[in-house]
């Protein structure tokens, strides 16, 4: 994977292996970004915006972008995410304080 600067956002893009689009498209969704103002930015449509989306969000286990913003503040936590590893009734105490 790329993993190049972003803090520790970067450090969860670095988990896997992503395309540079995918990698740039990755870090403006987690910032929020709509699909049309990533298009603007990286100079695509927003059906490519679309499909690189896909193949992140495939990549991570998710299935949108919640999913996505769900796994990278896991991680920054330091809770497993279930793609990496299956939750277990340890996790939960973990969790719920994530969530207070």
């Amino acid at each position: 994977a790329r993993g190049t600067g972003g803090g520790e956002g970067g450090a969860f893009l670095a988990r896997v292996e992503l395309t540079q689009r995918e990698e740039e498209g990755a870090r403006l969704l987690l910032a929020g970004s709509s699909g049309k103002h990533i298009a603007d930015v990286l100079g695509i449509s927003e059906r490519t915006v679309k499909k690189h989306a896909t193949g992140v969000f495939r990549k991570f286990g998710v299935d949108n972008r919640r999913g996505l913003s769900a796994a990278c503040v896991a991680s920054i936590a330091g809770v497993r995410t279930p793609t990496e590893q299956h939750l277990t009734r340890d996790d939960l105490p973990q969790i719920a304080s994530i969530e207070e």
